[in-house]
C-alpha cells in the first residue's frame, strides 16, 4: 500500500502568507523589528509559537523571553482563526492530485502546521474532508518530549502508520527544506513542493 503524507499549510492550503500577517501584525504591537521574508521563510514545519521563538533570537533588538513569545503567538493565533473560520484558498493542481492518489488507492495523511479547530473548518467546507485516513496536526497529542511539532507529528503518524499489518511505502510533500530534512528518516522519500501552481506534483 502507498501513503502519501501531505503538507496542508503552504501546499495544499495557502495559509503561509495569512500566518505571517498575523505574526507581522502581533510583533508590531510590541514594535517587534521583523522582515516579512524571513517570517515565510521560517513559517512551514513550525507551530506558530516556534516561528514566533525562532524570529525573536534573529529580530531587532533580539527579544527571546519565552512570556514574549507565547504573547505574539496567541495574538497571532486569534487572527489566524478568525481568518481560517471564513476559508482559505486550496490548490486546484493540489486537490486534482489527491483526487488521482485516491483513485489509484493510494492512503492519504495530511500534516498540518495549523491548529486541529482550524483545519478541520477548513475541509468541512470543501470536498476534502474525508479524503485523508488521517490527519497531524500542531496541538494534536501526543508529543515527544524535546522533539519539535514536526518531528513529534512525523513519529506519531509512523507509530499508527505501523500498527497496520499491511506493509506500506510511504512519501512525504513538503514546503521547505527543514522540514523535508525532518521528514526524511520516516519515510522513503521525500519532495519538497515550493511551487504547486502549474507543475506536476511528484
Amino acid at each position: 500500500m502507498t501513503v502519501r503524507v501531505v503538507a496542508f499549510d503552504g501546499l495544499l492550503a495557502e495559509t503561509l502568507d495569512l500566518r505571517a500577517d498575523a505574526i507581522m501584525a502581533a510583533a508590531a504591537a510590541e514594535r517587534l523589528l521583523l522582515v516579512r521574508e524571513e517570517v515565510l521563510a521560517a513559517l512551514p514545519g513550525r507551530s506558530l509559537f516556534e516561528c514566533v521563538e525562532l524570529l525573536c533570537q534573529h529580530s531587532t533588538p533580539p527579544r527571546g523571553d519565552a512570556t514574549l513569545c507565547e504573547l505574539l503567538a496567541l495574538r497571532a493565533q486569534r487572527h489566524v482563526t478568525d481568518r481560517m473560520a471564513q476559508g482559505v484558498t486550496l490548490s486546484a493542481s493540489m486537490c486534482t492530485w489527491i483526487d488521482a492518489q485516491r483513485a489509484t488507492g493510494a492512503r492519504l495523511v495530511l500534516r498540518a502546521d495549523s491548529l486541529r479547530r482550524d483545519v478541520e473548518r477548513v475541509l468541512q467546507l470543501t470536498d476534502l474532508e474525508f479524503a485523508f485516513a488521517f490527519t497531524r496536526c500542531a496541538d494534536d497529542q501526543p508529543r515527544t518530549a524535546g522533539a519539535s511539532t514536526l518531528r513529534s507529528a512525523y513519529i506519531a503518524i509512523t507509530q499508527r502508520l505501523d500498527r497496520s499489518a499491511a506493509p506500506m511505502e510511504r512519501s512525504a510533500l513538503e514546503v521547505s527544506t527543514y522540514a523535508a530534512t525532518i521528514a526524511a528518516p520516516f519515510v522513503a522519500t521525500v519532495s519538497v513542493v515550493t511551487d504547486f501552481a502549474g507543475r506536476d506534483v511528484p
